[in-house]
C-alpha cells in the first residue's frame, strides 16, 4: 500500500481505536503503520514526522517527546480521583464551583456547564445552577486557569458578565454569574462543615462525567502524606516545565504532571491527597509565571535566579520586603522569593486581628457576625464614612505618591475609625483592600495620571473635610441641625463621588472643553462646600 499522509492518518487512528493500553510507545504506532503498508526505508522518516505531528496535535493524548511514550487521556484518567475542599463561599451558598479543579482531569472541549456530577453509586445528577458572586471572590477557585483563562471562562458564561467587567471601574468588585453544582442536599445529608472534603472520581474523561463522595476532615491526609504527594508531583512538574517551557497552560501542565509522575512510579491519580487550593498554598519547587495573560508553571529556582544577582535566595520572608508589593496568598511573587505574609497557624490557634489566614480570601470566613461578601457590604455594615469609589481614589493617590501599602492600609483604618463586627470581618476587609491595591498597581500609568492627580487631590481634600465636619456634627447631637444639613451633605457627597469616579480609570484625561468642564465641576464643589461649612456652625 502506498504511503501517503492520508494512509498514515488512517492507520494512526485505527491503532488508537483498537488499542486498550493507557500508555504505549511511539514506536508501537510506527511499527503498526509499517506492518500494514509497503513502507520502505525511505518512508520511515516521513512516517516518523507525520506520527509526531499527530501525537502532538491530538487533544486526547499526552506525548512525552523525550521518552517517546504516549498516554491516552481517556484511559489514564479513567477512575482518577482528586480532592476538593469546598470554600466557605461555596458552603454558604450550597454549591460546588468547578473552577480550576476539574480541568486537568477532563476533556477541555467541554464547557463547565456541561459537566455531569453524580453522588457515588447514584444515578441522580447534581443540577447545575447559576451562581452570582463578585469577580474577586471567585478568583482563588480559578487561579490555575490563569488570568486570561479566568476572564475567558467568565465572559463565556454570559454576555452580561462581559458587559459588566468592561464597564466596571474595579472589576474585582463586579458581580458576575457562573455555573455551579447545587450540592444543598448533599451538604445537608452529610452535615458538611468547613474543612470537610469531597473526593471526585472521573467516570468518563471525554464526556466530563464525575462522581463524588464525602470525606470528613477528621480523616484528612496527614501533613507528611501531603508533603510526600507534593514532592512527587513537583518532581514531575519540573520535568514538564523543562521539557515544554511555556508551551502549555497550567491545567495542561498538571495533566502532564500526573502522566510523568506515573512514569516515575507515583500513581498520584489514585491518591486524592492534595486539593488544588492546598497545593497552591504549599507550592515549593514550582511557582506561577504571571507576567503574561496566559499563566504557566515554572521552576521556582529559575525565577529566583532571574531575580537575584548571586543566583540564590537566602532571604527570610519576614525580613525581605516583596518588590512587587502584592499579597502572595492570592498569587505568586514574580521576584522569586517566599512572600507568604500570612502567619503559620498552629493547631487550635486563632488569627489575630488583621492577620490573614493562609489559603482564605475575604469571602472565606463564615464565623463573622457581620457582612463580608463584598467591600461595599463591609463599608456599609460598619458605617464607614467612605465608599468604594473614594477608597479606590485613595489607592491611586497613594500609588502616585509612592506611599507603601502598609502606610496606606494604616491610613484607611484610621480614616474609617470604626469597629468591625469581629476579627473575621476585619480580615475580610483587609483582603479586599489588598485586592484593590493590586488592581490599582495593574492599571496605574504615571503618564496618564499626571494630569488627573491634582484634580483627585482636591477632591480627596474636600472629602476629608466632609468627614471631619460630619464627625463634629454627629458629636453635637443637635437633631434640628442634623435634619437641616444632612440633605445638603448627601447631595454634596453624591456629586463628589460622581466626579471622583471619572478619575478612577487608566484613561488619559481629555484636553479642551471636557477638561475645562471637569475643572469647573470641581470649582463648583469647592464653592458648595464653602457654603455648607459657612452656613452650618456646629
Amino acid at each position: 500500500m502506498k504511503i501517503t499522509a492520508d494512509t498514515i492518518d488512517r492507520f494512526f487512528y485505527q491503532f488508537l481505536d483498537t488499542g486498550r493500553k493507557p500508555v504505549f510507545q511511539r514506536d508501537e504506532i510506527i511499527q503498526y503503520i509499517i506492518a500494514r503498508t509497503d513502507a520502505g526505508k525511505d518512508d520511515f522518516d516521513r512516517i516518523e514526522r507525520n506520527v509526531d505531528m499527530l501525537l502532538q496535535g491530538d487533544s486526547g493524548l499526552l506525548y512525552d517527546v523525550e521518552k517517546a511514550s504516549v498516554a491516552r487521556r481517556s484511559a489514564l484518567f479513567s477512575g482518577a480521583r482528586f480532592r476538593i475542599v469546598p470554600t466557605v463561599l461555596e458552603l454558604q451558598n450550597n454549591v460546588l464551583i468547578p473552577g480550576d479543579r476539574f480541568a486537568p482531569f477532563c476533556n477541555s472541549e467541554v464547557f463547565p456547564d456541561e459537566y455531569m456530577l453524580f453522588g457515588q453509586g447514584s444515578r441522580k445528577q447534581f443540577e447545575i445552577v447559576p451562581f452570582s458572586a463578585s469577580f474577586g471572590s471567585i478568583i482563588p477557585i480559578h487561579t490555575f486557569l490563569g488570568r486570561s483563562g479566568i476572564y475567558d471562562l467568565v465572559v463565556a458564561e454570559s454576555e452580561e458578565n462581559r458587559r459588566r467587567l468592561h464597564a466596571a471601574h474595579n472589576p474585582i468588585q463586579t458581580a458576575v454569574e457562573i455555573s455551579a453544582f447545587d450540592l444543598s442536599d448533599f451538604y445537608l445529608k452529610n452535615h458538611f462543615r468547613f474543612g470537610d472534603a469531597v473526593i471526585v472520581t472521573v467516570e468518563d474523561w471525554g464526556a466530563c462525567k464525575f462522581s463524588l463522595e464525602y470525606r470528613p476532615k477528621e480523616i484528612a491526609p496527614s501533613k507528611s502524606e501531603m508533603f510526600d504527594w507534593i514532592a512527587a508531583f513537583e518532581e514531575a512538574l519540573l520535568r514538564v516545565c523543562d521539557l515544554y517551557e511555556d508551551f502549555f497552560e497550567i491545567p495542561e501542565q498538571f495533566a502532564y504532571g500526573f502522566f510523568f509522575a506515573r512514569e516515575n512510579g507515583h500513581n498520584l491519580l489514585n491518591e486524592p491527597v492534595v486539593s488544588a487550593e492546598e497545593y497552591y498554598l504549599n507550592m515549593t519547587d514550582i511557582t506561577i509565571h504571571t507576567d503574561t495573560p496566559e499563566w504557566y508553571l515554572v521552576s521556582a529556582d529559575s525565577v529566583r535566579q532571574a531575580g537575584s544577582d548571586d543566583s540564590s535566595c537566602e532571604h527570610d520572608r519576614d525580613d525581605h520586603p516583596c518588590t512587587c508589593n502584592h499579597d502572595h496568598d492570592d498569587h505568586p511573587c514574580t521576584c522569586g522569593h517566599d512572600h507568604n505574609h500570612a502567619p503559620v497557624m498552629k493547631p487550635g490557634q486563632e488569627p489575630k486581628s488583621g492577620e490573614v489566614v493562609p489559603g482564605l480570601s475575604g469571602s472565606d470566613f463564615s464565623v463573622s457576625t457581620g457582612k463580608i461578601d463584598s467591600l461595599d457590604a463591609i463599608l456599609a455594615d460598619v458605617n464607614a464614612p467612605i465608599g468604594t469609589t473614594e477608597l479606590f481614589a485613595m489607592v491611586l493617590d497613594s500609588i502616585g505618591n509612592s506611599v507603601s501599602f502598609e502606610a496606606f492600609r494604616a491610613s484607611i483604618l484610621d480614616r474609617i475609625d470604626q469597629d468591625f463586627a469581629d476579627d473575621a470581618q476585619e480580615v475580610a476587609f483587609l483582603n479586599f483592600l489588598e485586592e484593590n491595591w493590586e488592581y490599582g498597581e495593574e492599571i496605574y500609568r504615571p503618564s496618564a495620571d499626571a494630569d488627573k492627580m491634582p484634580y483627585r487631590t482636591r477632591l480627596l481634600d474636600l472629602d476629608e473635610q466632609r468627614i471631619e465636619f460630619s464627625k463634629q456634627l454627629l458629636s453635637s447631637n443637635n437633631q434640628a441641625r442634623l435634619q437641616e444639613i444632612t440633605p445638603k451633605l448627601r447631595h454634596f457627597h453624591k456629586s463628589l463621588i460622581e466626579t471622583l469616579a471619572l478619575l478612577n480609570t487608566d484613561d488619559e484625561l481629555p484636553d479642551g472643553e471636557e477638561r475645562e468642564q471637569l475643572s469647573a465641576r470641581i470649582d463648583d464643589l469647592e464653592d458648595l462646600w464653602d457654603d455648607i461649612a459657612l452656613d452650618s456652625e456646629v
